[in-house]
């Protein structure tokens, strides 16, 4: 130790507790605070501050107290720890192992526990300080699975288990024997769910009907009728750790209505999962003529259950604002199958010569590029010149550079696509074209080709503009 005696010793006394621990088993604060107070007055320490953690678990170290005396160790503001008993501290073998080998021993402090009567400044109590910190995490193991035991058997008699939830499930509330008895208003409303849902109703129009017809604490959100839906707990089932048992409470839905239910919510996974493996002809490729946002893929359902797929501008209200370039654009949805024949037609007679005629020499575009790179190229080297004769603050020409650099990288990745698509590689393209057969391949071949020869389509509210690849 530090080898000061013991009356110069600063001491620490830790005291904790939980609320089940101070009601049961005699560990209140001031028990533990009178006996360890008492300790240090017969062992002549310096008593420095008493820690105290009132209604916390010894199941981890953060705990508000715990962290100071932590923080007070490696300070070297204390010499010796002292605790009533050494679960105080920690029931966990680990945690109990890390506070002392990793904060007491190398800050050279000192822990004692009197219920064990040891202290780890002797050989003898740091092993037994191992193997009764083993012991306290072999009897916290034990709690735990007679937790579990008494949970599972009170779930075979049919009793909910509330996790920890402190609210009843919707359509219930707790008697004064904490058992589930229906609430009649929010049971009204669970039979409406399930009665909306078998109708064909989506869970955001569930929603925004239970919202306006039954408010209150429920909020009826889209993912809660979800879970509502799956939950067996509404035709009288309870459910523990993944089995299922008969409950005792009273069901607010029958079986054959819940079952059917589960058949159409896996009819609607099966369904949603054919219409997401669907493949828009010109996704990602339509932008609005109006504003310039780019078009999304939508659907709608008609009464005998026909689809409907259309284009629609990202501007309109409801879409992710990153996506919208005005707010509430005016332009028109428009029917996909329209759009998508329109820009087929429109490759099927593209005058193939014409197109590599307009486009036989890209080295004119390249040179022009280039030209412009070394003129951004010399505004920057005179900018570094002006700074070197101190003819302009140094602040306004980083910014000059920064833009100028930006503007340089720009025009560099599209001299490099410009190059890259050479003269050799359009006819490839343009050749695939004119060999197409539109109408007898798939809806994933023809988005090939298009993506190959078309950069974007503009829709108009009346017409469409194709942009090909330059």
């Amino acid at each position: 130790m530090k080898g000061e005696s013991e009356l110069d010793k600063k001491a620490a006394i830790y005291i904790r507790v939980s609320t089940q621990e101070q009601a049961t088993e005699g560990y209140s604060i001031q028990a533990q605070t009178d006996r360890l107070t008492k300790y240090v007055e017969a062992k002549d320490f310096i008593l420095y501050k008493k820690y105290i953690d009132a209604g916390y678990s010894a199941s981890k170290l953060e705990r508000p107290a715990m962290q100071e005396l932590i923080q007070d160790v490696q300070s070297k503001k204390v010499d010796v720890v002292i605790v009533y008993k050494l679960d105080r501290l920690s029931r966990s073998q680990k945690d109990t192992m890390y506070l002392i080998e990793d904060i007491f021993r190398p800050n050279d402090v000192e822990l004692i526990s009197m219920q064990e009567s040891f202290d780890t400044s002797t050989a003898f109590g740091s092993a037994t300080v191992g193997m009764l910190s083993v012991f306290a995490q072999l009897e916290r193991k034990s709690i735990s699975e007679r937790m579990i035991t008494g949970r599972v058997e009170r779930a075979k008699k049919g009793f909910y288990h509330t996790g920890g939830q402190d609210r009843p499930p919707a359509g219930y509330q707790f008697n004064s024997d904490n058992q589930l008895v229906i609430n009649e208003y929010e049971a009204a409303a669970i039979k409406d769910l399930f009665r909306l849902y078998n109708d064909g109703l989506g869970k955001s129009s569930i929603s925004e009907y239970l919202k306006k017809n039954y408010p209150g604490k429920n909020k009826w959100l889209p993912s809660s009728i979800h879970r509502m839906l799956k939950n067996s707990l509404y035709i009288g089932k309870v459910k523990f750790s993944g089995a299922e048992y008969d409950g005792i409470h009273e069901p607010i839905i029958d079986e054959v209505t819940f079952y059917k239910t589960q058949k159409e919510i896996a009819r609607r996974k099966q369904t949603n999962t054919k219409r997401y493996n669907y493949v828009a002809l010109l996704g990602g490729l339509c932008e609005c003529g109006i504003c310039g946002a780019k078009m999304a893929n939508r659907r709608s359902v008609g009464r005998k259950g026909k689809v409907y797929r259309y284009y629609r501008c990202y501007s309109k209200k409801g879409s992710p604002i990153h996506m919208m370039k005005i707010d509430g654009c005016p332009s028109k949805a428009q029917q996909q199958f329209i759009i998508d024949e329109a820009v087929i037609n429109n490759l099927k007679n593209i005058d193939v010569e014409a197109e590599l005629k307009k486009r036989s020499a890209p080295q004119t575009n390249t040179s022009l590029i280039s030209s412009q790179i070394e003129s951004i190229d010399k505004q920057i080297n005179k900018l570094i010149d002006l700074f070197q004769v101190d003819s302009m603050p140094l602040d306004v020409i980083s910014e000059k550079i920064d833009k100028l650099n930006k503007e340089k990288q720009s025009m560099e990745k599209l001299l490099e696509r410009k190059n890259k698509l050479d003269k050799t590689e359009l006819q490839h393209r343009f050749a695939i074209l004119k060999s197409f057969d539109w109408d007898n391949s798939s809806i994933e071949s023809k988005r090939a080709v298009i993506e190959m020869l078309v950069q974007k389509v503009i829709i108009h509210d009346n017409s469409i503009e194709i942009i090909l690849v330059e």
